[in-house]
C-alpha cells in the first residue's frame, strides 16, 4: 500500500503544497523523514513530547500551524 501510495504522490500531486504534522513520540516507521526527502518543499511540524494524536495534545499548536500554511502556501 506505501509504495501505491508514494507512487501516487511522487506523480502528478507531487506539486501539491503539502504539511505534516507528527507526534515527537509517534513515529516509528520513521515517515517525516522520508516525507522530507521526497518532498523537500513540504513544511513540516513535530509536537513536542506529542503522541499519535498530536492535535490532541497541541490542538493550539496545530490549529495555528495549519492556519499559517494554508495562508501562506495555498492562499498566500
Amino acid at each position: 500500500m506505501y509504495h501505491e501510495v508514494e507512487r501516487a504522490l511522487t506523480g502528478p500531486l507531487r506539486q501539491v503544497p503539502l504539511l505534516t504534522i507528527f507526534g515527537e513520540r509517534n513515529d516509528p516507521l520513521k515517515f517525516q523523514p522520508r516525507w522530507k526527502a521526497l518532498f523537500p518543499e513540504a513544511r513540516q511540524v513535530v509536537v513536542s513530547k506529542g503522541n499519535h494524536f498530536p492535535m490532541c495534545d497541541d490542538p493550539d499548536l496545530v490549529a495555528t500551524s495549519i492556519r499559517d500554511w494554508y495562508r501562506g502556501v495555498v492562499c498566500p
